[in-house]
């Protein structure tokens, strides 16, 4: 293999990014540098560069290689990163690493307990990136990985959750990634890669003069010019097979002279694997079966267990060395630059590769029952050491079932471990191996029902498929009913309601009725995706009144039944959804059970119904879920928070807020292989945009769930069709956004939904109206809007309908319901709606020449809308107070009044005396956002520390 003594050629371009990438970490601006070839480039070299230069930087270096076979080891890349180096710091130092979410995940690094309550998944990715921040406060961490292209899915996903954070944090990953291998996740992997805070480094082949360099250190000799040109064309410029090209010259002898050209293609394959199996086929026996041990087992392979294995496998009239002579061949295998021979504290000889190409190559090598023997033989081996159920069960994934109930308990328990740790991908590969084994009829049921819940989170095809066979295997109609509540969900996500409706009324006819809480949770199933994902249901949305007057029950499943009651309730325009929803929140707050239960999404639909009566209640409770997250957190969970507070936000004008979460929702959507929550937070973040006047993202954002003009979209796109209507209509193309309105509305009419101030549609469809010279239409809708918006009651909502019907009556009459709008919404939570309020009445004010009273109300509005970010919105109003004479203020620069929503969100919490550490946490942001935003808090405010908050904001005791 290259010799790391050998000069680093025509790599300088390289050296400075890497040297540019670590010095930058070191100031707190992190990122992930990608250095991607083919094999034999230069990565793990230039890996070991970055090492070097980190190093000498006083960053914390951690190091992991991957390997092909290790790849279905839940988190193996995270815990070669961080276990040793923990384990070998100082006490002190840990416990202020393992602080914060970080202590929830120290599981991840034991040999988890399979009893013990699962880790969400969300949960662990989390807490560990707080580890790494931690680790980071006082010195920049490097992370370094070889062979990204076999990273578990759990670590690459971890990866993936550092990117967006990192660029404030005093972290660098440096990874190297082969690009003629496809990868363990392609999807993660292209996510990674293509990310506009991912440098890519692609290494190229050495030219010419750089071979003949090479192969003079290499040969410690003068190379001629000729010769060194036949090297260049057999190599490619590939830095490894030019180093196995010497090694083999110097074997056979051949001088570097120009007469001596034509031997070097007959002596070097085109390929590094095919060096490598050269060299492999010089060994004796008893070396290639030590070696072909440690490719089956991995590196740090125990000597004694790689020789337990060699010998298990050795061939009956093959010569089996006494146990005295491993050792030496060990030796000769490490001075022949294949096996690395190391001693540990402990006093126990490891093996492993000198270079991961060389185990691929070795295990390749293998056919395909040689393999699967090995693989055998090395469970049992592991299984007779004591190793962890895991360790035993990766080995069985490559083995074939052969009616071993043992090997089923096995990967039953690696199941439970892998779930345990927060890696449901691969619970679900080892209970997926265990079904093909031959089981009893019972232990099957079970299986499959555990595989269909670990794969809800990974493949809902393969989940949906497990469980329906679990759920025609099983005869109890109670299991049956618990089968049913997952499997309509994975149904509808699928946009398979129909089937999900029908298994859900299925195990409802065959419930006793004694079991009326799985009764109950049956019929929230059924109201659920009647109301929001499968139109046309009048059946099922029939029983709403008999749902309605159900005695309380303050049980779970009571409580989700009350949620999705309220959502019902509230897309009818019925007040009663609001304490309804209330109340089952603060249930399942209670008992600790709202993030626990948000992959159901059912009382997700309380929180619609909040959210759309402006009811506090509702982004308290969010609050409450993401607290939750810290501990028992799924990715699919975490999505549907985060995209449901980002409307909450925007119906609060706070836009920088809903576009950061949403943002964050997107980001949670790309590290599952689940969308159904990316409609709703693609609508959201486009909404955020168009109040921002970011017209394009805008129009980007709808087009990632493919609602575009002219094209018919499946699934619940009614919010997002409303949403292009507006988007429309902001650009002056009345007819379509008149059209698409209309589209939104006959959506609506097939769910039934019948709130404005859920889905609106109205607003634009009666302005487009307007402006097309239909105004008896456009104040027939706005009339209708008035009334169902009176009826509803919330603020946002009715002075919303006011303001439409005040501007298209205008005159004294619009004038006075312009003024009512502004009343309700006046200290309301819907600042931004406030803002359009005080815009129309300025305007209508200016109508009638009163510029003193336009001018007037035009200011507050510009106040207002500066505060919430309203871009679009400020630039209205300073066009209007022009028009009335005034001189538009530029936006507060210093007071209360100067800080963003963001800035004072984190100034009240700073003035209640949380750390900056701890604010982060609990606004899932990084503590250099912290810092940033209080020095913009206190240079605003003009003070100079933490101790002069509270009297600046004029909090008083009060938030």
């Amino acid at each position: 293999m290259a010799d790391e003594a050998y000069a680093l050629l025509e790599r300088e371009l390289e050296r400075a990014t890497i040297v540019s990438s670590i010095e930058r970490a070191v100031q707190g601006e992190g990122g992930i540098l990608l250095i991607e070839g083919p094999a034999g480039i230069g990565k793990s070299r230039l890996l070991l560069e970055a090492q070097r230069y980190a190093s000498s930087a006083d960053a914390y270096v951690l190091r992991a290689q991957n390997a092909e076979l290790e790849k279905d080891v839940a988190f193996s890349v995270v815990r070669q990163l961080f276990d040793p180096f923990v384990k070998k710091s100082d006490p002190e130092a840990q416990n202020g690493w393992w602080s914060g979410p970080a202590a929830n995940i120290r599981s991840v690094f034991g040999t988890a307990d399979p009893e013990s309550t699962p880790l969400g998944d969300f949960a662990v990715l989390h807490g560990l990136f707080w580890l790494a921040a931690n680790i980071a406060q006082d010195h920049a961490l490097v992370l370094l990985i070889d062979d990204l292209q076999w990273c578990d899915i759990p670590s690459l996903r971890y990866i993936a959750y550092l990117l967006p954070r990192i660029e404030s944090m005093s972290v660098l990953v440096v990874a190297g990634l082969r690009s003629d291998v496809s990868p363990a996740d392609d999807r993660l992997l292209s996510h990674l890669h293509t990310d506009t805070l991912t440098q890519v480094l692609r290494p190229a082949p050495l030219s010419k003069l750089a071979t003949e360099e090479l192969m003079a250190q290499a040969l410690s000799s003068t190379v001629e010019s000729d010769f060194a040109f036949a090297c260049h064309v057999t190599s490619g410029g590939n830095p490894l097979l030019l180093h196995e090209l010497a090694r083999t010259l110097a074997a056979e002898h051949v001088e570097p002279l120009a007469r001596n050209s034509h031997h070097v293609a007959n002596l070097a394959p085109r390929k590094v694997a095919a060096f490598l199996e050269a060299r492999m086929s010089q060994l004796p026996s008893t070396a290639f079966s030590l070696v072909q041990a440690v490719a089956i087992l991995g590196d740090d392979t125990p000597l004694h267990m790689a020789v337990s294995l060699a010998v298990e496998t050795a061939h009956k009239n093959e010569y089996i060395a006494p146990q005295n002579e491993w050792l030496n061949t060990a030796a000769t295998l490490d001075q022949l630059e294949i096996l690395l021979l190391t001693q540990r504290k402990d006093d126990v000889a490891t093996l492993s590769f000198v270079h991961p190409l060389i185990r691929s190559t070795v295990y390749k090598s293998l056919d395909a029952e040689m393999r699967s023997a090995m693989h055998r033989k090395a469970a049992q081996t592991l299984r007779n050491q004591g190793a962890d159920h895991e360790s035993i069960a990766t080995h069985l994934l490559h083995a074939p079932p052969v009616g071993d109930q043992q090997s089923v308990v096995i990967l039953r328990t690696a199941a439970k471990q892998a779930m345990q740790r927060g890696a449901p991908g691969n619970a679900y590969t080892y209970l997926n191996r265990a079904l093909a084994e031959p089981l009893p009829a019972d232990v099957r049921l079970q299986v499959l029902v555990d595989a269909g819940q670990a794969a809800v989170q990974i493949d809902l095809k393969s989940a949906a498929g497990h469980l329906h066979e679990a759920y025609r295997s099983e005869a109890r109609p109670e299991a049956r009913a618990d089968i049913a509540v997952v499997l309509s969900t994975i149904q509808s996500y699928l946009l398979r309601p129909s089937e999900g409706i029908a298994v859900l009324m299925e195990a409802l006819s065959q419930l006793p009725d004694r079991e009326e809480d799985r009764k109950r949770l049956i019929e929230a199933g059924l109201l659920a995706t009647a109301t929001w994902v499968l139109p046309g249901r009048g059946d099922i949305l029939g029983g709403l009144e008999r749902l309605r007057g159900l005695p309380q029950r303050n049980t779970v499943s009571g409580y989700l039944l009350d949620c999705v009651v309220s959502s019902r309730q509230m897309v009818i325009c019925d007040r009663q959804a609001i304490p309804r929803a209330r109340r089952a929140v603060q249930g399942l707050a209670e008992q600790g059970r709202l993030i626990e239960l948000a992959n159901g999404d059912l009382q997700t639909c309380a929180w619609n119904t909040l959210l759309a009566a402006d009811d506090e209640a509702g982004m308290d409770s969010l609050q409450t879920a993401l607290s939750e997250a810290h501990s028992k957190g799924s990715l699919y969970a975490l999505t549907g928070v985060f995209a449901l507070r980002s409307c909450g936000w925007l119906y609060r004008g706070q836009l920088a807020e809903a576009e950061q979460d949403s943002r964050e929702a997107l980001r949670l959507v790309n590290l599952t292989s689940e969308d159904f929550a990316k409609y709703f937070a693609c609508t959201f973040l486009a909404d955020s945009l168009i109040e921002q006047n970011r017209l394009d993202e805008s129009e980007d954002a709808l087009a990632q769930i493919g609602v575009v003009p002219g094209l018919s979209v499946e699934g619940p796109v009614y919010l997002a069709l409303a949403t292009l209507s507006r988007l429309l209509y902001r650009r002056g193309d009345y007819d379509r956004a008149l059209k698409v309105a209309y589209d939104a509305r006959d959506v609506c009419r097939s769910y039934g939904i019948d709130n404005p101030a859920f889905v609106n549609w109205h607003t634009e469809a009666a302005y487009s109206l307007a402006a097309l010279k239909r105004e008896n239409e456009a104040h027939l809708l706005a009339d209708d809007q008035v009334g169902s918006a009176r009826q509803w009651g919330a603020p946002r909502t009715l002075g919303r309908a006011l303001r439409l019907s005040g501007v298209l009556t205008g005159g004294a009459k619009g004038e006075l319901m312009l003024q009512e709008s502004v009343d309700i919404l006046k200290d309301s939570p819907a600042q931004l709606e406030y803002v359009k309020s005080l815009t129309a009445v300025g305007v209508n004010r200016l109508k009638f020449g009163d510029c003193s009273a336009a001018r007037t109300t035009l200011r507050q509005a510009l106040d207002v809308a500066n505060r919430c970010g309203a871009e679009f919105w400020s630039e209205e109003v300073r066009r209007h107070l022009k028009a009335a004479g005034g001189r538009p203020r530029r936006a507060a620069i210093t007071g209360r009044d100067s800080l963003t929503p963001s800035e004072l969100r984190i100034a009240v919490l700073a003035a209640e005396g949380l750390t900056n550490r701890e604010i982060a946490q609990n606004l899932y942001v990084t503590p250099k956002t912290v810092e940033v935003h209080l020095s913009s808090v206190y240079r605003k405010l003009r003070i100079s520390s933490r101790g002069q908050l509270s009297s600046a904001l004029h909090m008083r005791g009060e938030e």
